[in-house]
């Protein structure tokens, strides 16, 4: 029977810290590992008795990149294997192993799946910029840019922030803005186009939905009532829209 860290060598080579005095360390993780690999049907025990561990709303699922057969992964498995840490302790776990693998210079590559159910609250904000809008002057023009996206922050965040608070009863607290404005070869024209992700805040496709078509009659109430005089750059576009450009 091949030793761990024999294996480790077969799979990662010698240039690591890995030698024979790992070999206990090796062993439960390995011994870890196999624990959280998910099984197939046919390889499964029979269920434990007792009080379970408290689970995890999100358990993370892992696997491997396409066609790596890592050291730790048994050799009669077949397809791709995959792990889910389900509770708090096993979560812990497999986080001190990965990183005492880091040390020995032989990290997994673990991939954690997405959650298909649920996703990080975003929207996104895109309109046509006219030519006209845009001045000639060079120094001018540099001044533009920054000043209209500037604007389109100070315009769609504090908007899109009452629609989380109305949601959910709460403000967040972490916010991203993602920029892609400029000219688009694409469509073949100027435009500016922002990404506002509020990054502690994650949602099912229907409430993302949702709150996107809640930020869009704000803008649209708020347009109409001339709500966006304060606004700069950003509200004229939204106003000369009149509704015709995409939010959402």
């Amino acid at each position: 029977m091949s030793s761990n860290a024999a294996l480790v060598m077969c799979a990662r080579g010698a240039r690591n810290q890995v030698s024979s005095v790992h070999e206990k360390q090796l062993e439960e993780i390995y011994t870890c590992f196999e624990r959280l690999r998910v099984r197939p049907l046919a390889e499964r025990k029979a269920p434990r008795r007792g009080p379970e561990p408290a689970a995890l709303k999100a358990p993370k699922a892992l696997t491997l990149p396409e066609g790596l057969r890592d050291w730790f992964v048994n050799r009669g498995v077949q397809g791709l294997p995959q792990w889910c840490a389900a509770t708090q302790a096993d979560e812990q776990q497999l986080c001190r192993h990965v990183v005492a693998l880091h040390r020995l210079g032989v990290p997994p590559f673990f991939r954690e799946q997405l959650q298909p159910l649920i996703m990080k609250l975003f929207v996104s904000l895109e309109a046509r910029v006219p030519s006209a809008r845009i001045p000639a002057d060079d120094a001018r023009r540099a001044e533009f840019w920054p000043e209209l996206k500037d604007s389109l922050v100070r315009l769609a965040v504090p908007a899109m922030a009452e629609v989380v608070f109305e949601l959910f009863g709460r403000s967040s607290s972490l916010v991203v803005v993602l920029d892609a404005s400029g000219w688009s070869p694409a469509a073949g024209h100027w435009k500016v186009s922002q990404r506002i992700c509020f990054v502690d805040v994650a949602v099912s496709l229907d409430t993302a939905r949702r709150a996107r078509g809640m930020l869009v009659r704000r803008l649209e109430r708020a347009c109409r009532a001339g709500g966006f005089a304060e606004g700069g750059l950003a509200a004229g576009l939204i106003e000369d829209a009149s509704g015709r450009r995409t939010t959402g």
